[in-house]
């Protein structure tokens, strides 16, 4: 064999050498990989999951028939037998107002989104400068003046009484929720409020649709303005928003 034969030789199996011990190293780098998975997979318990969503219908009506502008949807105050002078209180009859959606507890916020004035109490037209909207008290629930009326309301299980309307429960056209500890639109005696169906972080009086106070009776005091510059009727829309969440 030559020299250069025997160099060839040499070098090759030099290279063989190296390659085993590559493969050498490679081969025992999995196996600390193998052994160390394999001792993350031995534990003695594992987490599954569930995904689940329970759905509904968020719904609310007043009065006798949904979205049916009707004599049930009214609460006529000249129509009680009462005086309707000038800075007098009325309290109303009730108005019925029901969680009528499936499933889906909810809470409720009220306000005022609507006046309309007329002769008779029975056709109506918007206000204008000949016959003006009343303003109404935002704070004091017998804060009446100049064609200024203050509105108070109360969900309550039984006829409401003056004794049962606070400063809480004043309505105008800033929207507040129907709430439970401080008794906002509940009665300030308390005997007869509605209880709440969940307990709510925000102290929201929630509605359930189901049982027996998923339908709620709702009443109005009106301090009369103290004078007025008309004596047409006032037709005035309070709006009841249902909405999900605690």
């Amino acid at each position: 064999m030559s020299k250069f034969s025997k160099m060839f030789v040499k070098n090759l199996k030099a290279e063989e050498v190296i390659s085993m011990k590559r493969l050498l190293g490679v081969l025992l780098a999995f196996s600390l990989v193998g052994s160390i998975v394999g001792t993350v997979a031995a534990a003695t318990s594992d987490i599954g999951y569930l995904t689940v969503r329970c759905t509904g219908t968020v719904s609310v009506k007043v009065g006798d028939v949904d979205g049916v502008n009707d004599s049930g949807d009214e609460v006529n105050l000249y129509d009680l037998g009462v005086s309707t002078g000038a800075n007098c209180v009325i309290v109303s009859t009730q108005l019925v107002v029901t969680n009528n959606g499936s499933g889906i507890i909810t809470k409720w916020s009220l306000d005022v989104t609507e006046q309309l004035q007329g002769t008779d109490g029975i056709t109506w037209a918007a206000t204008d400068a000949t016959y003006p909207a009343w303003t109404y008290a935002a704070a004091d629930i017998n804060g009446s003046d100049i064609n200024k009326v203050a509105i108070a309301a109360v969900f309550a299980d039984a006829q409401a009484i003056d004794a049962d309307f606070a400063a809480n429960d004043i309505l105008d056209d800033t929207a507040r929720y129907y709430q439970t500890t401080d008794l906002q639109y509940g009665p300030a005696t308390g005997g007869s409020q509605y209880a709440s169906a969940a307990t709510s972080t925000a102290n929201n009086n929630m509605v359930a649709p189901t049982g027996g106070s998923a339908a709620r009776d709702l009443y109005f005091r009106v301090r009369l303005p103290t004078a007025v510059s008309d004596q047409r009727y006032r037709k005035i829309a309070v709006t009841v928003l249902a909405e999900e969440g605690l």
